[in-house]
């Protein structure tokens, strides 16, 4: 019982945990398989953070130019604050 929830804590999946059960049930030690599950979900939350840090300028910018222009006309649609993509 241990073994998952330290592997939930971990962000292991309920599948990828399953798999880890079944080596410990076959009397085989599960740490070369916990390690690479470590390193791929490492990197798997560094990619996320990248992408957030991406957002989060987009997103800075975005409410820069809105505070800066608080008053800009609102036609409708699309409106002026978000600009389509690629603009």
């Amino acid at each position: 019982m241990a073994l998952i929830k330290q592997a939930k804590a971990a962000g292991i999946t309920l599948r990828e945990i399953k798999a880890l059960v079944a080596l410990v049930n076959e009397g085989a030690a599960p740490c070369a398989h916990v390690r690479e599950l470590i390193a791929a979900k490492r990197a798997q939350v560094e990619a996320q953070i990248r992408s957030l840090q991406q957002l989060k300028a987009r997103l800075d910018a975005l409410q820069a130019w809105a505070e800066a222009h608080p008053e800009a006309p609102c036609p409708g649609e699309p409106c002026v604050y978000l600009p389509a993509p690629g603009d």
